[in-house]
C-alpha cells in the first residue's frame, strides 16, 4: 500500500536532514508517495507572495500527514513565521516530543524512554503581547492598578492564556496518546503555587479527564522539581504534559540527557483525535549558519520519519529504521560532529555519510 506524505524541506539544515530522512524512509520498504512544496524563505525566493501559499496548507489538511523540516523565522520578524503559521491555520495544538536513549548514543542516564506533550496554541505561546510603551500595554496597566494590582505603565505585557477546553483537548489527546504507546502515566507540570488561576486549571482539567481512564494514572509535580527530576532520575517518568512553555524547555533539557536536540524527534497534531492533521518535525531548529556544510545530525528528522511510519501503520518498516540507527550509533564509525566526545567533531562525518550507512544498514539486516 502506498502513502502520500507531504514533505515541506524547510530551510537553513531543513533540505540536508530532510533529503538525508527521505533516503533512509525510502530505504525501509514501506512505499511512500512524497509530495515536496517549498514553505519559508525558498519560497519566496521561488516567487511566491507569502512565505506558507495558501495551496500548502490544503495540502497537509487534505492528506493528514507531513513531514517538516525547520524553518527560519528572522529575529526581527521581516518575515512572518510560518510555524506560528501552520499552528494557527491547521490548529496544531498538541506537541509531542519522544525523548529515548538510543544504542550507542551518548547520554547521562541509560533509561530514558518518555515523551512530552505540550498544548501548543496557549499559555504565553498564544500570541496576546503587547510591547513597551504601546497604547495597549498603557491600557493595561490602567486596567490591573485599577483593581489593586501592581504593572508598571511602561511595561512590556504576554498574557499567559488557560482555557478549560484548551487544557481539556491536550489531556484528551495526551490521555488517547498514552493508551495508544501503551504508556500508563499522565504528569501534569504546572506552577500552581504561583499560578493557580492557571496552572491551577490546567492541573484540575488533567485530573478529571484522566479519572475517566481506568488504565491511566495521574500526578503532577512543579516544572522546576521536575527540571530536577529529569536531571537526576529520568527513567522513572513516563508521558508528561505541560503549557507551552514549560513543555518546550524541559523538552530540550530531555534532550540533553539522550544526546543533544539533535537526537529527539516530534510532532504536532491537529484534529480532534490521533488521527487527525499530523505534522512531524525534529525539535531542533533551522541552525542557518550550518546550512549547506553536509555537517547538521539527521537522526532526530529520521526518527521523526519512524514515527510517520507509525502513525502510517507500518510499524515493520519503522522498526528497521529505529534498528538501523541504533546498529550504526552502537557501531561507533559513523557520527555527526555533535555526537563526537567533547564535541569536537573530531573523526565525525557529515549528513549524507551518516544517512547512507543507515540505509546500509537497513539493507544488510533484510
Amino acid at each position: 500500500m502506498s502513502h502520500r506524505l507531504i514533505l515541506l524541506p524547510g530551510d537553513g539544515i531543513g533540505p540536508e536532514v530532510t533529503a538525508a530522512a527521505r533516503k533512509v524512509l525510502d530505504a525501509s520498504g514501506a512505499e511512500l508517495d512524497w509530495e515536496v512544496h517549498e514553505v519559508g524563505q525558498l519560497a519566496l525566493a521561488a516567487g511566491a507572495r507569502a512565505p506558507l501559499p495558501a495551496h500548502v496548507v490544503d495540502a497537509i489538511a487534505e492528506c493528514g500527514v507531513a513531514l517538516k523540516g525547520s524553518i527560519t523565522t528572522p529575529p526581527d520578524r521581516s518575515i512572518p513565521s510560518v510555524n506560528i503559521a501552520l499552528r494557527r491555520e491547521l490548529d496544531l495544538f498538541a506537541n509531542a516530543r519522544h525523548i529515548r536513549r538510543l544504542p550507542g548514543a551518548p547520554g547521562l542516564h541509560d533509561d530514558v524512554d518518555l515523551i512530552i506533550v505540550r498544548e501548543a496554541t496557549e499559555d504565553v505561546y498564544a500570541g496576546v503581547e503587547y510591547p513597551s510603551g504601546s497604547p495597549a500595554a498603557r491600557e493595561l496597566a490602567d486596567f490591573v492598578r485599577a483593581r489593586g494590582g501592581v504593572l508598571p505603565g511602561e511595561a512590556a505585557v504576554a498574557l499567559k492564556v488557560t482555557s478549560p477546553g484548551g487544557a481539556r483537548r491536550a489531556f484528551e489527546f495526551a490521555a488517547d496518546y498514552a493508551e495508544r504507546l501503551g504508556r500508563h502515566r499522565l504528569t501534569a507540570v504546572h506552577k500552581a503555587t504561583v499560578l493557580p488561576g492557571t496552572d491551577g486549571l490546567f492541573v484540575e482539567v488533567g485530573r478529571d479527564v484522566v479519572a475517566g481512564r481506568p488504565g491511566l494514572d495521574f500526578d503532577s509535580m512543579a516544572v522546576d522539581a521536575m527540571a530536577a527530576h529529569l536531571v537526576e532520575r529520568p527513567g522513572e517518568l513516563d508521558m508528561l504534559v505541560a503549557p507551552c512553555q514549560y513543555g518546550d524547555i524541559l523538552a530540550d533539557l530531555g534532550g540533553a540527557l539522550v544526546g543533544g536536540i539533535g537526537m529527539v524527534p516530534g510532532v504536532n497534531f491537529g484534529g480532534t483525535h490521533v488521527g487527525g492533521v499530523s505534522v512531524f518535525e525534529a525539535a531542533h531548529g533551522s541552525a542557518p549558519r550550518q546550512a549547506g556544510r553536509n555537517r547538521a545530525n539527521p537522526v532526530a528528522m529520521i526518527l521523526s520519519g519512524v514515527l510517520a511510519l507509525r502513525h502510517l501503520g507500518e510499524d515493520e518498516a519503522a522498526t528497521r529504521v529505529e534498528d538501523a540507527v541504533g546498529a550504526v550509533l552502537t557501531a561507533g564509525c559513523f557520527r555527526t560532529y555533535d555526537l563526537t566526545p567533547g564535541r569536537t567533531g573530531l573523526g565525525s562525518v557529515g549528513t549524507e555519510e551518516f544517512a547512507m550507512a543507515v540505509v546500509r544498514a537497513i539493507q544488510d539486516d533484510c
